[in-house]
């Protein structure tokens, strides 16, 4: 046995487990990353159901199930946004702006939420946070 056979076979051994433990933290992180979107959506895909056969054309009820969502979905979306890639934080954040329906007012002011006007804004504030996905 010489040096080289020696040192090669230890140069194998820790490339191995580098690998091997990379390979094992990407496989970790994707289904977690997953697992986190699928909770989202099927709970965004629940609150369309919800609104779309519950809630009447002009009445406030959108408005009670979007102020109890918003609690609800916040959870559910910060842990996407925790598994998420620095490039799809960017984009999820958007959305999430979009559906609390931010608005930025002057310096003077504070950020204030808009309401969905009926039961179609609503369903499209939803869709458009399902498409972020």
């Amino acid at each position: 046995m010489d040096l080289t056979n020696l040192f090669s076979g230890i140069f194998g051994a820790i490339l191995g487990a580098a690998i091997g433990s990379i390979t094992t933290i990407f496989i970790y992180w994707y289904g977690q990353h997953k697992a986190s979107r699928r909770k989202l959506l099927d709970k965004l895909l629940l609150l369309k159901d919800d609104v779309w056969w519950n809630c009447k054309v002009n009445t406030t009820q959108s408005t009670k199930i979007w102020n109890n969502s918003l609690n609800d979905i916040l959870i559910f979306y910060n842990t996407v946004y925790d598994w998420s890639l620095p490039c799809q934080r960017i984009r999820l954040k958007k959305a999430w702006k979009k559906y609390k329906g931010e608005i930025k007012g002057t310096k003077d002011e504070t950020l204030t939420k808009s309401q969905p006007k009926d039961k179609e804004d609503f369903i499209h504030k939803i869709n458009t946070l399902i498409d972020s996905l």
